[in-house]
Formats: C-alpha cells, structure tokens, sequence
C-alpha cells in the first residue's frame, strides 16, 4: 500500500482467500482492490466488490471454542475407533479383534520383508555392476 502512504495495512477476508486460492507457491498475478485509509494510518483492502469486515474479540474466540469443540470431537471419535479395535468386554468379540489384529500385522510385516528382499537384491546388482565396470 505504498501509494495510500498507510504505516499499517489489513487485508480483508476475501482478498485472503483470493491470494492464497493456487497456494503459496503459485499467487495470482494481479487481483483488483479496493483501499481505504483511516485516519490512523491504517489501510485496509478487499477484494474488488466485497466490504471489508473488522474483525471483533468476540468473533475470534466463537471461532476458537469452536474449533476446540471440533477437536474434541474427532479425538473422541478416534478413542471409539480404538477402543472398538481392542479386546472387549466380552472374550469372543476380544478374540475376533486380536485375530483381526494379528492378521493385519502378519500381512504387514510380510510385505516389509518382500520390500527388503527386493532392495536387496537391486543393491546386490548394482554392486556387480560396479565391479565389473572397474
């Protein structure tokens, strides 16, 4: 905002979202604003068409408990999710979780082992190729 000659600029929240649409590593070229300076010196800019809107104490923390209450919510749901995957209370429903348990590890741990064997032999071939280059 050098041309309003403001010591203090606010962007408003539509201009955000339009800067930041592509991501950071790709910002829009040119985006049409509107500014206006107070007498304070602070400038504020909106994206062409939209009123800027000040944002108050009141807002920010609605929006903090908010996203708290969310967080909350999901770290619930992720215990259930657990707590479903572990022995209950009842011994077949703790067996048949532990035998799904087992299986998924015994699965994992056999596709780890193939990766190993294959980079193995990728690294084994690579050696060979050196020495016979030499």
């Amino acid at each position: 905002m050098k041309h309003m000659k403001g010591t203090e600029v606010k962007i408003g929240k539509h201009l955000n979202k339009e800067l930041w649409k592509h991501g950071i590593k790709n910002p829009p070229h040119h985006v049409k604003v509107t500014a206006a300076r107070d007498d304070k010196g602070t400038v504020r800019a909106e994206l062409y068409g939209n009123k800027y809107e000040e944002m108050t104490k009141e807002d920010t923390e609605k929006s903090q408990k908010e996203k708290k209450k969310q967080q909350d919510k999901k770290a619930g749901e992720k215990a259930e999710e657990t707590k479903k995957r572990l022995p209950g209370k009842n011994e077949k429903e703790g067996q048949e979780n532990k035998k799904d348990l087992d299986e998924d590890i015994k699965e994992g741990e056999q596709k780890i082992k193939e990766e190993l064997n294959r980079l193995d032999k990728q690294t084994k071939n690579t050696d060979t190729e050196k020495t016979k280059k030499e």
